[in-house]
């Protein structure tokens, strides 16, 4: 397979590159695979989300996997594209959960650094470490809305979180930590308003909203978890109009809001 096919097989994320790589030197892909790693070429990353687990995949049937885990590990420091760095962070997880105390230690160290607060960032610590994880990302978004009162917090993290290590542990856990950690209290504080801010406007059970109300709720870029939670019990139709207002969708941050209704949906819906 000549350069060009690989780079091309790669970006469309078929199995296919990893098979070849089974068989021949991938010297010659060396910068492709890098590339790759390093940024998502996904076609469209908010349809398909972080290429990690692949990019693990080709790196582990690279025969060069030192070289790429060393630059992922240094790439987690750097300036990145908004779909660049969720991918960097969830390689750097899976590596440490694998053992490489290399990558734990830099996944910390940039999240200090960066002041990152992207919920699918911070969730790969709460994946890494579970409540742990939490608290120390909690404990930083606080430091960070502290000094930036107009940041603006929901509850996706708290959400997510609930799912991984369980609602009351999560939420007993968060609790206890705001009486103790200034920098959490201040997070749990701008949730827990927002949260009462958005009450006023919707109905207290999501899944008793109509898609019409999902929508104006996107359209005001105040969704937060309510999403994946009304998404569980929607009829199919209602996921019918959703999946269609999403291929329609130009603007970032309303993409992001519809995709996040398909997060608990075993299957998309085709529009």
């Amino acid at each position: 397979m000549d350069t060009i096919e690989f780079q091309r097989v790669l970006a469309l994320g078929l199995g296919r590159a990893v098979l070849h790589l089974a068989d021949h030197d991938s010297s010659s892909y060396r910068e492709i695979i890098l590339d790759a790693c390093l940024h998502n070429r996904a076609y469209d990353p908010q349809v398909e989300g972080s290429r990690a687990t692949y990019m693990l995949d080709i790196i582990r049937g690279s025969r060069d996997a030192s070289f790429y885990i060393d630059a992922v590990i240094r790439s987690l420091s750097d300036e990145a594209h908004d779909w660049d760095t969720p991918q960097r962070f969830e390689l750097a997880r899976q590596l440490a959960q694998d053992g490489n105390s290399l990558a734990r230690e830099a996944m910390y160290s940039a999240f200090r650094a960066k002041e990152l607060s992207a919920s699918d960032v911070a969730v790969q610590f709460v994946e890494l470490d579970g409540i742990q994880g939490l608290l120390f990302v909690a404990g930083q978004i606080g430091e960070q809305l502290a000094r930036n009162p107009s940041q603006w917090e929901d509850d996706s993290l708290l959400f997510v979180a609930g799912e991984i290590c369980g609602r009351d542990v999560v939420d007993a856990a968060i609790s206890e930590a705001s009486n103790t950690d200034e920098n959490i209290k201040v997070y749990l504080t701008e949730v827990e308003k927002n949260l009462s801010s958005r009450s006023k406007t919707q109905r207290p059970d999501p899944k008793t909203l109509t898609y019409d109300q999902i929508r104006s709720i996107i359209e005001s870029n105040r969704a937060g978890g309510v999403l994946r939670e009304w998404a569980a019990g929607a009829s199919d139709s209602e996921l019918e109009r959703a999946a269609h207002d999403l291929v329609h969708e130009k603007d970032p941050e309303k993409l992001k809001s519809y995709l996040k209704l398909f997060e608990s949906v075993p299957a998309v819906v085709e529009s």
